[in-house]
């Protein structure tokens, strides 16, 4: 076969091309904790905790249950719009006047009291009382109707009922789910629950190679094999200069003076993904694939962009549902069309156990259909086999802190930190950060969100997270400034926000002279 230089360059280290051959870690070097069991702790019968809802919920989805939980935080309206050097009066004033400025009213329930917000479920459509307009001018026998406010405390130990979902009638959604509120009473809690045992669950299913129908070879001349391979140049070049339409024209080209040229269709592809089409990316794979079928790249990118094109699917269809723009949406995978993805990942492993890409790849798909401890061993497969970008090393720091294993988070993260470089590296050490977070080790956690702000200056969840360590720890001068950045920069959590605000509302009220 007629190859270029450039041509090989393109199908070596071509957009998802690397393999084995590109990782510089060593394996023997790492010492990664024992991937453990994932069990969830059992409660009484008839009830549920948040934990499971959170991390194993898929199958109760549309159910009414009953959930027991410890209320973590509680919305507040008025800290929640308040401005600098305003009073809570004056903040009520102005939801008197515009009751819009309020968001529905919700809660966090979680399984214990120290529970981290970002780990605990929300409670939403929580009935409310009526704001002060309402009063005025509603009927008397709307009042009468008006649904019973629960009493909500931070601390109190309650049993909520509601529906389990990924979003509610009005319009609150959440990826791990929520819990859409229908009723609460009041209870104790019961004597504490040992951990579950760390046991070894049964080996997975092995993922069948991929049935693949080859092409019969089509005969041309071999002037036109080296013309196909001249535009296959232009257009590697054109691609590396991003002119991906130039690019798109001239592989195109290249098909068409030879059809066999599977590295023209494996570029054709690379274009298409760099546009975001990855339908027509998986149908130029799948005819590479025919042509060549022992080529482990080829395997490792279809995989890639039959995962993607079922997440743009998942996300157009619950835009449409709900009508909001497909961006905003974090995509429920949990019934997506990921089985052809799972076995060209599995094959890329076959022909190539190097590719850590794959075990990426694989763990993203486990990890959507809620097989935590099958997710958990890709990463950490993909970590061992020498992945040096940071997505498998926070993806499995992140389930790992998700399912409270939060030794096992912080072993991976610090490992990480001498493993991935650059600008990345900032992201290892906000996962260092938030694992020493989650044990309450406040100065290890402030050295590390401070290390990730000195890759990444003015990253606003680093900012929050170290401003909230600081708090907790009573540095309010350092919180207050930490606290004050957030707020001003420009972010998309708005429970950060509140949260941020309540914390100076606390600090503006302590006496002088504190820290």
């Amino acid at each position: 076969m007629l190859m270029s230089r450039m041509q090989r360059a393109v199908f070596v280290i071509g957009w998802f091309g690397l393999s084995s051959a590109s990782a510089s870690a060593d394996p023997e070097k790492l010492a990664l904790p024992i991937v453990p069991s994932f069990d969830i702790q059992p409660i009484e019968p008839g009830f549920h905790h948040p934990k499971e809802l959170l991390v194993g919920g898929q199958a109760l989805r549309g159910k009414e249950l009953k959930v027991k939980g410890y209320i973590t935080w509680i919305y507040d309206c008025r800290t929640a719009i308040a401005k600098p050097r305003e009073t809570p009066a004056q903040a009520q004033r102005r939801i008197d006047a515009d009751m819009t400025l309020c968001e529905r009213p919700k809660f966090y329930l979680a399984s214990t009291t120290d529970t981290p917000p970002e780990h605990s479920l929300w409670v939403v459509d929580v009935p409310r009382p009526p704001y002060k307009i309402e009063k005025e001018r509603l009927p008397a026998e709307t009042l009468a109707a008006w649904p019973p406010v629960p009493r909500l405390k931070l601390g109190d130990y309650v049993i909520v009922t509601g529906t389990f979902a990924l979003s509610s009638p009005h319009n609150e959604r959440n990826s791990d789910g929520v819990l859409i509120y229908s009723a609460l009473e009041h209870a104790q809690p019961g004597p504490v629950q040992p951990p579950p045992e760390h046991r070894i669950p049964p080996p997975r299913p092995a993922v069948p190679p991929p049935v693949i129908a080859k092409r019969a070879p089509t005969r041309v001349e071999p002037l036109a094999q080296r013309t196909s391979v001249m535009h296959g140049d232009d257009a590697a070049k054109a691609y590396g200069q991003r002119r991906y339409a130039a690019a798109r024209t001239a592989y195109e080209q290249a098909i068409n003076a030879w059809p066999d040229n599977h590295v023209a269709h494996y570029g054709l592809a690379a274009v298409h993904m760099a546009n975001g089409s990855w339908k027509e990316a998986r149908d130029a794979l799948a005819t590479a694939i025919q042509i060549a079928p022992d080529q482990a790249p080829y395997h490792l990118m279809h995989g890639h962009v039959q995962y993607e094109a079922a997440v743009q699917d998942a996300r157009d269809a619950q835009a449409a549902q709900s009508g909001a723009p497909p961006a905003s949406f974090a995509p429920d995978l949990s019934a997506a069309p990921l089985d052809g993805a799972l076995v060209s990942y599995a094959h890329a492993l076959r022909l190539d156990p190097g590719m850590w890409r794959a075990h990426y790849g694989k763990g993203r798909i486990y990890r959507a259909r809620g097989q935590a401890r099958w997710a958990a061993e890709e990463f950490d497969s993909a970590l061992r086999v020498g992945a040096r970008e940071q997505a498998p090393w926070i993806a499995l720091c992140e389930l790992y802190r998700r399912w409270a294993y939060a030794d096992e988070a912080l072993a991976v993260a610090l490992q990480g930190t001498s493993v991935v470089a650059g600008l990345d590296l900032a992201d290892i050490w906000y996962e260092v950060g938030m694992a020493y977070d989650d044990k309450r080790k406040d100065a290890p956690a402030i050295d590390a969100f401070t290390r990730s702000l000195e890759l990444r200056s003015g990253d606003p969840k680093a900012t929050f997270q170290r401003g909230q360590v600081y708090f907790r720890a009573g540095d309010f001068a350092h919180a207050r400034r930490d606290l004050e950045d957030f707020v001003k920069s420009d972010h998309a959590n708005s429970f950060a926000v509140e949260q941020a605000k309540h914390m100076l509302v606390e600090i503006a009220a302590k006496p002088r002279g504190r820290k």
